[in-house]
């Protein structure tokens, strides 16, 4: 059963989605040529979700990643 969902949009009109479950997490990553985001979807041992976020060196390559921060209800739950 999904519990995670992703879209994406390019070129096309219309988008796609991909889901990913408890067991699998869902990933993404969206880059430019010298510039992009990585993104990982997980559930943690508390069953919470997490969404680990990367910047990372685009198409290009060639630097390692930069982690930017791990993400919960909480962090949410602080903006709002």
């Amino acid at each position: 059963m999904a519990h995670f969902i992703g879209f994406v949009q390019g070129k096309s009109i219309t988008s796609v989605s991909r889901l990913g479950s408890i067991k699998s997490g869902i990933s993404a990553r969206a880059s430019g040529w010298d510039v992009g985001i990585s993104v990982r979807g997980y559930v943690d041992e508390h069953d919470k979700d997490h969404f680990r976020v990367y910047l990372t060196s685009g198409s290009n390559g060639g630097k390692s990643d930069i982690f930017l921060g791990d993400f919960t209800q909480d962090d949410l739950d602080k903006k709002g």
